[in-house]
């Protein structure tokens, strides 16, 4: 603006409160919010759908947009009642005219603009809507910070999880292992550690309590979670909610905290479970991979397994952690009573520091060779994750149910049950796929008090008849662990219902030629499980071609499907219709990129809808957990 009328604009309008449309009262205020919003914007614009005008008439959430049941928000819904009912008494527009001010804060006459530049009122109209919604301070007349008015508005049922009310204590892991994730993090993420003070955050803590309490959950935080025992008032709100929730409290940690009184307070909590990251077991290999004050952690394992805390181990397979090193820690972690040894596959994207670790899948394949034999040896189960890759080393069939362990103390061990065996039948019924099979379990371990499973184990099979209870002598892991009779299962797999999805897709395109979007990981279980399925397309000629997208956006060695971007689906697409052999008729992306929150967005906060609205050819989800 010149110079001469900053000072002078006569262009200031008065912001008042949102009226409520008539004939709408029980909607929430957010919603009431966003419809006069699009009803606003609805008069000054027309929507467009390929260059075609769209009356639009009514709009759903897009964390409803794949629901069959979801509520249709109308728009204009009272129209012809909120212009003929007018009160008759209107007076003159003279004696409605307000005497001119001198100031240049006088509200200027907006009916007077209304005709001429509707885009005016718009503007008014949303300061109007935002004004119900959240209050704003001002920096040199500009809006600067916002904060929400009534949290109510922002709730939703409480899942009685107690991380709904602990996440905001986290604090930034004190161990400094040189292999950590977070190294490789970009800044755009929406997972990032919470930099809030300890005063903040537990500010934050008692707010989310007070609704806990009642019920309800605010929106959660994508924080990193780390180290929640650093948070000096961890303990005061664990007790707290255990008032209110008796669901399991899961706290990871490198253990450098737990000292026996730590370890004391935390089966106080019970049911709770810690995860320890263990990682090495060596002083000197620890030092290199874990920083100081490395004797401390090595203590907690032994602290957890004498106050009896429920306790998972997990290290990280890293070029620095030797094999017989890792597999020293495993021996040594399997001395305590602990659930099981998670090994997690170490992976980096290409914002890690420093060079290339290591190659993939050398290194991967390699520390499946080396540390899987040692699961006959090993008194408790070990899982490496990702879990279907150790299928792809060993040739397995994809599709066999194959126990990995059974937990000490189990029903299962009791029974006799091991890994390897293969399951056929549970309680008579034959389950089709790996997440099945763990679905009856589950079921069963809460409803049966007795399930006979039969096993497939070399050249025969075995009848094992698992008992169930609560009050098996020195079995840390039953109810309300939903331990699935202590069976540790060789990995998950996607459900049927992705496979009815697919078939049920491909028939509302009529598509002959269809490309499913999946992983490196989970391709060859997806290929195997396709053919397992082929009944759901009922003889009808269709291929289905298996494509794995790049994940360009992290990079380096990032295989997991859950991880892919939006970006990344866009830019295969691309290669996909560019291919001399032409574009297919439909494109299905697994909806595990996008699943957290139900808002359908990637992890950096990518609308999946801009992949449909970029495609040369139908695109649609498949809305499915476990299918990357």
């Amino acid at each position: 603006m010149s110079r001469e009328f900053a000072d002078h604009n006569p262009f200031c309008f008065e912001i008042e409160d949102a009226e409520h449309c008539p004939g709408v009262d029980d909607e929430s205020n957010v919603t009431r919010a966003l419809r006069m919003m699009i009803e606003s914007l609805l008069d000054v614009v027309t929507f467009t759908v390929k260059g075609q005008l769209m009356d639009v008439d009514g709009f759903i959430y897009n964390s409803e947009r794949y629901n069959a049941d979801a509520t249709v928000v109308s728009l204009f819904v009272d129209l012809k009642r909120h212009l003929f009912t007018k009160p008759k008494d209107v007076p003159t527009t003279k004696a409605t005219t307000r005497p001119a001010g001198s100031g240049a804060t006088t509200p200027y006459d907006l009916d007077v603009l209304r005709r001429t530049e509707p885009r005016i009122e718009l503007l008014v109209r949303i300061a109007k809507v935002l004004n119900a919604l959240a209050t704003f301070s001002c920096d040199e007349g500009r809006l600067a910070t916002l904060k929400l008015r009534d949290l109510n508005d922002w709730c939703k049922p409480s899942t009685g999880d107690p991380l709904e009310v602990l996440s905001p204590l986290s604090r930034a892991c004190n161990a400094r292992c040189h292999f950590c994730y977070v190294l490789g993090n970009p800044v755009g993420q929406s997972i990032k550690l919470n930099h809030a003070t300890t005063t903040m955050s537990g500010a934050e803590s008692d707010i989310r309590l007070h609704f806990f309490k009642s019920g309800k959950q605010l929106p959660q935080p994508t924080y990193d979670l780390e180290e929640l025992m650093l948070h000096p008032r961890f303990f005061e709100f664990a007790r707290k909610i255990r008032n209110v929730s008796n669901q399991q409290l899961s706290v990871t940690t490198n253990g450098y905290l737990i000292d026996r009184t730590v370890a004391s307070e935390l089966k106080a909590l019970a049911p709770v479970e810690v995860s320890l990251s263990l990682n090495a077991v060596t002083p000197g290999t620890r030092a290199v991979v874990m920083g100081d004050r490395r004797q401390r952690g090595l203590r907690a394992i032994r602290n957890l397994h004498d106050a009896g805390v429920p306790t998972t181990v997990s290290v990280v397979a890293w070029p620095s952690i030797t094999h017989s090193e890792m597999e020293k820690t495993i021996r040594e972690a399997d001395e305590y009573n602990i659930r099981q040894i998670n090994v997690i596959l170490g992976g980096y994207t290409k914002f890690f520091p420093g060079p290339i670790p290591f190659d993939v899948p050398d290194f991967w394949t390699r520390t499946v060779e080396q540390l899987a034999p040692l699961r006959d040896r090993l008194e408790h189960p070990m899982v490496i994750q990702p879990r279907i890759f150790e299928d792809s080393v060993h040739r397995r069939d994809p599709t066999a149910i194959t126990i990995s362990g059974t937990y000490s103390g189990s029903p299962a061990r009791r029974a006799g049950l091991k890994g390897g065996d293969e399951i056929l039948m549970i309680d008579d019924v034959r389950p089709l796929t790996r997440r099945h099979a763990t679905a009856l379990l589950s079921l069963l371990r809460e409803e049966a008090s007795a399930v006979k499973v039969v096993v497939g184990r070399g050249e025969g099979d075995i009848v094992a008849t698992l008992t169930g209870g609560t009050d098996l002598d020195g079995y840390l892991y039953g109810p309300p662990y939903n331990d699935r009779f202590g069976i540790v299962l060789q990995s998950g797999s996607p459900g049927i219902d992705a496979f009815r999805q697919i078939a049920g897709l491909t028939r509302k395109h009529a598509a002959k030629r269809v490309v499913l979007m999946t992983s490196m990981v989970v391709q060859p279980m997806a290929a195997a499980m396709l053919k397992e399925f082929a009944l759901f397309f009922a003889g009808e000629q269709v291929e289905i071609e298996l494509a794995i997208p790049r994940c360009g956006f992290y990079g380096r060695n990032i295989a997991l499907g859950e991880l892919m971007m939006v970006e990344d689906f866009v830019e295969e697409i691309d290669r996909i219709c560019d291919r001399r052999d032409g574009a297919p008729d439909l494109i299905l992306i697994p909806s595990a990129a996008f699943g957290v929150g139900g808002w359908y967005r990637d992890i950096i906060g990518q609308p999946f809808h801009w992949i449909q609205r970029s495609s040369p050819v139908p695109v649609e989800p498949i809305i499915a957990d476990s299918f990357e």
